[in-house]
């Protein structure tokens, strides 16, 4: 059974409703605007890009891009991203920077 996909309209409704801009993804990944919005249009797969927007929207990525995904090793991602911005955080806070879950 396939999975379900958000739409883009979706896509943006819900980050319009995070106050979360395809340009804040694409700074925080070092990517351009333009391929955030392919990959959340379904134009193009990375799932890095995809587990961001997943992020983003406080889901799984398979809740918002159905199987597209399923089979890429999307988990390191996650952990990745997720120690990403727990970096930028503590950077822009001018704060100790945690130890990494993965260290500990």
């Amino acid at each position: 059974m396939k999975s379900v996909k958000m739409t883009f309209s979706e896509i943006k409704t819900q980050m319009k409703e995070r106050d979360i801009l395809f340009s804040d993804i694409a700074e925080a990944l070092n990517v351009t605007r333009s391929h955030v919005h392919t990959i959340a249009n379904n134009k193009a797969k990375s799932s890095r890009v995809a587990n961001a927007i997943a992020l983003c929207l406080g889901k799984e990525t398979s809740q918002v891009f159905g199987d597209t995904y399923t089979g890429c090793d999307i988990g390191r991602g996650q952990h990745r991203k997720s120690r990403q911005i727990e970096v930028i955080k503590a950077i822009r806070a001018n704060s100790n920077i945690p130890t990494s879950q993965s260290f500990a």
